[in-house]
C-alpha cells in the first residue's frame, strides 16, 4: 500500500466500529492471515496500530488468539510476521524520510 493511500484513509474521518486497532504485533499477524491488513498507523512514532476492517468472523479470530485456542501453520504465521514487519519498517523509513526532506526544504 502507498504513503499517499494511508495517508488519504487516515485523513478521512474513519468510524472507528467499522474498524478494529491493534497495537500488538503478534495478533495483527494472526489477524492478518485471514483478513487484510488495511494501514499501518505510525503517527505515534512510539508505537504503530495495526488497522483492520471489521468483518464476519473477526471478533471470533480475536477472542480465540487470547484464549490461546487459535491454531495456525507455523511457517505461514513466521512468514506472514516478517511480511508486516517489513511493511512497518518500511513505512518508519519512509516517514523519516519525509521528515528529513521537510527539513532540508524549510533550511532553505
Amino acid at each position: 500500500m502507498t504513503t499517499n493511500y494511508c495517508r488519504m484513509i487516515m485523513n478521512q474521518k474513519i468510524q472507528t466500529e467499522n474498524y478494529f486497532f491493534t497495537g500488538d504485533l503478534a495478533l495483527a499477524t494472526a489477524i492478518s492471515l485471514y483478513y487484510p491488513l488495511e494501514v499501518i498507523d505510525r503517527t505515534n512514532p512510539a508505537r504503530a496500530e495495526f488497522l483492520f476492517k471489521r468483518e464476519q468472523g473477526l471478533d471470533n479470530i480475536i477472542e480465540n488468539f487470547w484464549r490461546k485456542e487459535l491454531q495456525v501453520d507455523a511457517l505461514t504465521y513466521f512468514s506472514q510476521l516478517k511480511l508486516i514487519k517489513a511493511r512497518l519498517y518500511e513505512s518508519q523509513q519512509k516517514s523519516s524520510m519525509d521528515y528529513m526532506m521537510a527539513r532540508k526544504e524549510t533550511d532553505k
